[in-house]
């Protein structure tokens, strides 16, 4: 392999390495942000509380976001203990079934029917 291409090479391979770890890693801190955001219950985190582990992932970003992810985040055993004891989260169910289109109703409530005007004299 000559110099030339290596160097013509080189940076390319370098500028693809760094934007698969900042791309992966800005991934991996918004899932767990949003992970941490939505444990409804603090005693599921195997450690701390939801407000300090929100303020780990949001001030240390990439490395606080990998530190929740394998000392904070509840397990899925933990999260299924949730579940059975307190029922899925709010709009999480089967959708309603179909009651056809909405009607119109006047926000002043139906209005009176009109009456006629009386025949001329």
């Amino acid at each position: 392999m000559s110099a030339e291409l290596l160097f013509a090479v080189f940076p390319l391979v370098f500028f693809l390495l760094v934007m698969v770890f900042v791309v992966g890693g800005t991934a991996l801190w918004i899932w767990m942000l949003v992970d941490a955001v939505q444990v409804p219950d603090d005693r599921l985190y195997r450690s701390g509380n939801k407000v300090t582990w929100i303020l780990v992932i949001a001030l240390t970003q990439i490395l606080g976001a990998a530190i929740y992810y394998f000392a904070g985040r509840p397990t899925a055993e933990a999260r299924a203990w949730y579940r059975s004891q307190f029922g899925p989260p709010p709009g999480w169910g089967p959708p309603a079934p179909y009651q056809g289109p909405p009607t119109y109703q006047s926000p002043l409530g139906n209005p009176p029917p009109q009456q006629t005007p009386p025949p001329p004299p």
